[in-house]
């Protein structure tokens, strides 16, 4: 007896949601609020593309481009790595340490593109003098940021990026 209740009861409730055969629309309020993706989402933080700081998350602040030999230089998210480092060359104009050294923990902490990419310390973005290195120079104030390297020599990078000169970058 109350099982016929039960069902009378679900068959009732059924038949107003589903609406009626006219509108071919159910009655009961329908909620579309997840984003579909029809691949991966767009990537946040790390390497995600921007145009100015404000389209940047706190986790990677900065919207800056890294410098390609061939191409346009691509505006992505970064967070800084190495602030007010400074670096001696050789005598062939060539890095030879920073001090301290990059955190490339920031790095790690702002990317989400799972095992796709390897996050990286090394995006030249200011020093002092702001030269191209000479021979046995010191430079001060040394900021680096992060940028995503490709993962393998099959330029594999996240979804939405492309791999350019060992890069991953937004297009």
């Amino acid at each position: 007896m109350a099982s016929s209740r039960l069902f009378g009861v679900v068959f009732v409730v059924a038949l107003f949601a589903c609406g009626d055969k006219k509108t071919q629309t159910p009655d009961a309020k329908v909620y579309f609020d997840a984003h579909i993706y029809m691949d991966a989402p767009p990537l946040m933080g790390l390497g995600q593309k921007c145009a100015t700081d404000a389209d940047c998350p706190t986790n990677a602040p900065l919207c800056r481009s890294y410098k390609l030999s061939t191409g346009n230089s691509p505006l992505f998210c970064s967070p800084l790595c190495l602030e007010g480092a400074t670096m001696t060359t050789d005598a062939q104009g060539n890095v030879t340490a920073t001090s301290p050294a990059p955190d490339v923990s920031k790095c790690t902490a702002a990317y989400g593109g799972g095992i796709l990419g390897l996050p990286t310390c090394g995006n030249w973005l200011s020093w002092t003098p702001m030269e191209t290195f000479q021979p046995s120079t010191t430079y001060t104030n040394i900021m680096w940021g992060c940028y995503i390297r490709c993962t393998n020599a099959d330029t594999t990078c996240p979804a939405g990026l492309t791999c350019i000169n060992g890069g991953c970058f937004p297009q």
